[in-house]
């Protein structure tokens, strides 16, 4: 009795519980070599793995894997439901979503055979952990106040209530639903302190709470009366919790050294507690921090770190989902089961039935014969239905099977472009960035040390680092709109001829830097039908690129013609032309860099990618023609736009 009161005590919250218990792991262990081989010592096992729950995962793991081999060598099926939702709590805080929600249902299903309401209050609570991890806050709220209706069986002696009512909260806010939130944390706020088993997680959410409604002295003054409550305590997930939320406030504020000293300190407790997607909030938070600070290569390494764990979170859905797949398996084989029970019986039925038929064969032949044909019917009737419901399920299952490999092999493919798509960035930003600071530095510190011509010289090449630059973060920004869906491509009528002579108008100065020659004889009045914005840029990127690789003296000709039913744009120049190894992979994202050019211009490779994509959506296509040392001559097609479409645009 007196274990499973402990136990009680220390399942208060799957996220943080007393002082008191922890510091009593030592004396658990000595308690421990004095029992016997009892239900007691099972109990005194779960007492310990619970002890280490928020501060050593393996350890905790390790005792409740002890427990439930004794409970299931004594039979002792509360010991049982007690180990099952200890493990799964390990695999929780693992991430390990499809383990544990497993182990949470063997719980459950064990401690529904015994009625016992304090586990099943637990293991419902716990499935609602999971829901939240998955970031599926509606069934999160769903288990949530599915444990909080043991209440009415476990009766105020259990404050377990309280902790459901923060979590409620806690799920709303993460779902950015602030009064619901408000409502269950202040009811959780109403009891007296000394009855709260989490306190410092109460805090922590309410801080949070203050955080998003923008009442940041009311969510420092909490902070800090946090803080003072849970400093002595040795839970380490309410500290970093608390760091967490100060870096934050201090951030808002605009103390950017004190907000990376508190992200510092929450980051090594996420580290040592083990929880990965506490630590991509917290490794977020940290490259927002670092680039505040001016540090890109730090803020850069915290993202790509978020980014891994944020692919361990994608795969622990994966797993879910194929979690949910062996249960769709699991009904079809019980189906099929049930289908040869059913078959069984009914030939067993038949035999009797035949039997008496024989016995009384000279008084009931017909009225025999008759019945058995009934009964046949009505079988294969019954046999008729389960195959129509096995068939069902079976679709079901392949359409299921089809969605799980097409979200695979699309993840996989996202994974990698993205992979593809920061190693492009990690090279070619730092490259213009490096160039930048060395002739702000020198412009700076030895000005006057400069002839006129010198500074002249190096203004120069500060003016085109910074073109570069801003071409270079223009291409990513449209290249991360594109992939995030975030540009809508909304066909209107424009006039391509003066899409062309502005394109021309832009670059003439650049092209004038290197005495090149724009030819453009094109004249206004070419309608098309496309997206304005994604077409001017094609033509910019494609003349930007002519310019770059035309040697200086050269020529770039600009040219639009009809052709079946299609406005035909070239952008052609007499420049260095491509060689064939990159012209392979010219539209495709990949290890290659920019070709320098005839200036020694930088890029990013980035640049003719969004030309294909932005063609492409627009329902036209790009190819292009080259020669080595004699030039390359880039043609796209853009639709051309009806007559009532022209009349509509200017009616």
């Amino acid at each position: 009795m007196k274990y499973a009161l402990g136990i009680l005590a220390l399942l208060v919250a799957p996220v943080a519980y007393s002082q008191e218990y922890l510091g009593d792991v030592d004396s658990l262990k000595r308690e421990l070599g004095s029992l016997r081989m009892d239900t007691n010592r099972v109990l005194g096992l779960c007492d310990i793995s619970s002890s280490y729950h928020s501060v050593n995962v393996d350890s905790s793991l390790h005792y409740a894997q002890q427990a439930l081999a004794l409970a299931k060598q004594l039979h002792y099926k509360n010991g049982m439901a007690w180990s099952y939702l200890l493990i799964g709590q390990t695999h929780s805080r693992r991430n390990q979503i499809a383990q544990a929600i497993s182990c949470y249902q063997k719980s459950i299903d064990i401690a529904d055979s015994v009625n016992n309401a304090t586990i099943l209050c637990r293991a419902f609570a716990n499935i609602g952990w999971c829901m939240f991890d998955l970031e599926d806050y509606y069934r999160a709220i769903d288990y949530f106040k599915r444990a909080l209706d043991f209440q009415s069986v476990l009766g105020d002696q259990d404050a377990y209530f309280i902790t459901l009512k923060i979590n409620i909260g806690q799920t709303y806010l993460a779902n950015n639903r602030l009064p619901e939130a408000e409502k269950y944390l202040n009811m959780a706020l109403a009891y007296d302190p000394k009855e709260i088993p989490n306190y410092g997680y109460l805090l922590n959410m309410l801080t949070a709470l203050r955080l998003e409604q923008q009442q940041y002295a009311r969510a420092d003054s909490l902070l800090n009366a946090t803080w003072n409550f849970i400093k002595p305590l040795p839970d380490k997930i309410d500290k970093a919790d608390n760091r967490y939320y100060f870096a934050k406030l201090k951030l808002i504020k605009g103390d950017v050294q004190q907000a990376f000293h508190y992200a510092e300190e929450a980051y090594h407790h996420y580290v040592q507690i083990g929880s990965k997607s506490d630590m991509e909030r917290i490794c977020i938070l940290l490259s927002t921090i670092e680039s505040k600070r001016g540090r890109t290569q730090q803020a850069l390494d915290y993202l790509l770190q978020s980014n891994v764990l944020r692919d361990s979170v994608h795969s622990s859905r994966a797993k879910y989902s194929e979690h949910l797949f062996n249960d769709r398996e699991q009904t079809r084989r019980t189906l099929l089961q049930e289908k040869d029970k059913a078959l069984l019986q009914a030939e067993k039925r038949n035999q009797q039935l035949l039997g008496i038929g024989l016995l009384f064969i000279f008084v009931s032949i017909i009225a025999g014969l008759l019945f058995f044909v009934r009964q046949r019917q009505q079988t294969y009737k019954k046999l008729l239905v389960l195959n129509e419901k096995l068939s069902a399920l079976n679709g079901e299952l392949v359409e299921k099977e089809t969605a799980i490999a097409n979200q695979n092999s699309l993840l996989l493919e996202t994974i990698h472009s993205k992979d593809k798509l920061f190693a492009i960035i990690g090279h070619d930003l730092r490259s213009p960035l490096n160039s930048l600071m060395g002739l702000m530095d020198l412009l700076s510190h030895h000005d006057d040390a400069l002839t006129p011509v010198e500074r002249q010289q190096y203004l120069g090449d500060l003016n085109r680092s910074l073109k570069n630059l801003n071409n270079l973060t223009g291409n990513l920004l449209e290249w991360s709109f594109s992939q995030t869906n975030t540009i809508k491509y909304i066909p209107e009528v424009f006039d391509m001829g003066q899409a062309l002579n502005e394109s021309e108008e832009l670059y003439r100065d650049l092209a004038q830097v290197k005495k090149i020659t724009i030819v453009n004889e094109n004249k206004t009045g070419l309608w098309v039908w496309a997206h304005p914005h994604s077409i001017k840029t094609v033509i910019r990127n494609l003349l930007s690129n002519a310019i770059k690789f035309t040697r200086e003296g050269g020529e770039v000709m600009l040219h639009a013609e009809l052709s079946e039913g299609f406005i035909k744009i070239a952008v052609i120049d007499n420049g260095v032309g491509i060689r064939d190894a990159i012209l392979e992979n010219l539209f495709k994202i990949g290890d290659k860099r920019s070709t320098p050019g005839t200036a020694n211009e930088k890029g990013s490779g980035l640049g003719l990618l969004l030309c294909k994509e932005f063609v492409e959506k627009n329902g036209g296509t790009i190819t292009v023609e080259t020669a080595v040392g004699k030039g390359s001559a880039f043609y796209f097609t853009v639709p051309v736009a009806s007559p009532a479409q022209i009349e509509d645009n200017f009616s």
